[in-house]
This record gives structure tokens, C-alpha cells and sequence, in this order.
């Protein structure tokens, strides 16, 4: 945990020096938020964000526990609950540049496979029960099969476990409905320019021949072939808003007008300016020829 309270520091410091790295170039112009989809135009794509549903929960022993179960602590073990994600801004930063939130966790709470020390090695946890719960009444949210989805002309997701899961269960397949045939037809894309920041184990992927394993559906997904087989990064993150700024491009190039992320919690915190909770969705109009954060 330690580890991570040190990377999520650095994050922090980037995020100001690439703040007054963007006073000499263009302002970006950052998503703006809606209460739900706008009419998508030439000049606008709109973004239906979601973040993942809660991670597999280990005990400190790191064997899963039952559903339900509550880990038990050491003596010298934090206490999870006492701890909690602050968003906070240093010098009026945040509110010059609202897209560069200042995210600084004294402990990621994004699943319950933080809920423990030795736990915390656990690497790309998959969605618990709890997660493929969240990812089932997001569908039910979304409008269901009937609903807005039917719009979403693309989804473009994080290829970690949980945000699979949790894209699938949104659309209506996946393990939260029993890995039934897909009801919406849309186009998916896996990319890993949205894959979370590196700061603790579980922000580490598997390698994409695992993946193709664990979920041959993949295998007919826009941007597998090009995937590596390994393709997160090892360490601190130096090109976090590097990145970021890939990932607007990307997003603005691509020919759909109304497009799914599907990704995580560290990674939505720095381009909404908010962090979203587990299952939680933002809808947004983007700019599509507006300036780019490089």
C-alpha cells in the first residue's frame, strides 16, 4: 500500500507539471458532462464512460473469500475503512485546469481486493459477486436492451479483466447474465491506452494469450491483433498524460459518433475531473476537432 501512496504522489506531481506544461500550448478543451446521450453531430462525439465493477475480494492469506466474508487484519494491518479516496487541488489548479484532476488516495478503495495487505499482490482480479451485481443493474440502468445501448456504435474497453466483465454485463452478456448470446449488436474494440494507471498489482494485466483463453470472444475484437502479449508497463508511469492525450486523439479519430468507454477509476478521475464509483457511468459531448492535451 505504501508502494502505491508513493506512485499515486508522483501521478500528482505530473499532473502539475504537465498543468503548467499546457500553459504554453493550446487549452485543452475537456468532455463536457450531460445528464445523458446528445445528439451526436460532425463536430461532436458523444462518450458514454464507464468505470469497472468491484474487483474479486482476497483474504489476507490470499485465498478468495466466500461471498459475504470479511477479511480479517493483523495487528499492523491499516484498516481499509478508516481510509479513503480525496480528490484535492494544490494552488487553484484544479479549478484553472478541470480536466487535470488532482486525484491523491491514501487508499485505492476500487474493489475489495484492496481489503487487505498481503491481498494487495493480487494481479487483474476479475469481478466478484458484488461486480457482476453492479454490472447487471447497470445494464437495467442503461435502459436495457431496449434502452440508449442500442446507440453505442462502438465499445472500446480496458483490456484488465474487470473491465471486460463489466462492458459485457453492461450490454446485456457476460458472466453477469450467464454468458448468454450478446442481445446488442455493436462493434468492440480492446485497447490498452485505457488501461488504468500503474499503482497497485491489480493494475497489472495478463498476457494477451490468457486473455484469448479465459475469453475467446475476444479473438473477433477490433485491436486484439495488434495487442502485445504483454502490454501494460512495469514501474511508475511517466507518460500517464502522454497517454491521456493518445487516448483523446484516438477517441476523435475513430468514425462513430456515439462510443462506450469502458475503463477505470484512476485513468476517468484525469480526463472528468471526478472520480466515479464502482459501476459508475458519466455521459459526455467531446469536441471532435477540438485542441489536444500533447
Amino acid at each position: 500500500m505504501l508502494h502505491q501512496f508513493l506512485r499515486e504522489a508522483g501521478y500528482y506531481i505530473l499532473a502539475v507539471i504537465w498543468a503548467m506544461r499546457s500553459l504554453c500550448r493550446p487549452r485543452r478543451v475537456a468532455p463536457e458532462l450531460t445528464d445523458g446521450p446528445s445528439q451526436p453531430s460532425s463536430s461532436t462525439k458523444t462518450i458514454l464512460f464507464i468505470r469497472h465493477g468491484q474487483g474479486m475480494r482476497f483474504t489476507s492469506q490470499g485465498r478468495p473469500l466466500r461471498h459475504g466474508q470479511l477479511p480479517r487484519r493483523a495487528a499492523t494491518e491499516p484498516d481499509p475503512a478508516r481510509l479513503s479516496y480525496w480528490t484535492i487541488g494544490l494552488l487553484g489548479i484544479n479549478s484553472l485546469f478541470p480536466h487535470f484532476a488532482l486525484a491523491f488516495p491514501f487508499a485505492r478503495l476500487a474493489g475489495n481486493h484492496n481489503k487487505s495487505v498481503k491481498g494487495w499482490k493480487l494481479i487483474d482480479p476479475p469481478l466478484n459477486e458484488s461486480g457482476i451485481a453492479q454490472a447487471k443493474s447497470l445494464h437495467t440502468d442503461l435502459g436495457g436492451v431496449h434502452g440508449v445501448l442500442r446507440s453505442v456504435e462502438a465499445v472500446i474497453v480496458s483490456p484488465l479483466a474487470r473491465a471486460i466483465q463489466t462492458a459485457q454485463g453492461a450490454f446485456g452478456h457476460g458472466p453477469a447474465f450467464g454468458n448468454c448470446t450478446p442481445p446488442i449488436r455493436t462493434h468492440w474494440v480492446v485497447t490498452p491506452l485505457l488501461r488504468e494507471r500503474m499503482g497497485a498489482p491489480c493494475d497489472e494485466g495478463r498476457p494477451k494469450s490468457e486473455l484469448l483463453a479465459a475469453m475467446p470472444e475476444m479473438a473477433d475484437w477490433e485491436g486484439v491483433d495488434d495487442l502485445a502479449e504483454h502490454w501494460w508497463p512495469t514501474g511508475f508511469e511517466w507518460d500517464l498524460y502522454d497517454r491521456i492525450a493518445e487516448l483523446e486523439a484516438y477517441i476523435r479519430s475513430r468514425p462513430e459518433s456515439t462510443i462506450a468507454l469502458v475503463g477505470h477509476g484512476g485513468l476517468f478521475t484525469r480526463i472528468l475531473g471526478y472520480h466515479l464509483k464502482n459501476c459508475g457511468h458519466q455521459w459526455a459531448a467531446w469536441e471532435a476537432d477540438a485542441p489536444i492535451a500533447v
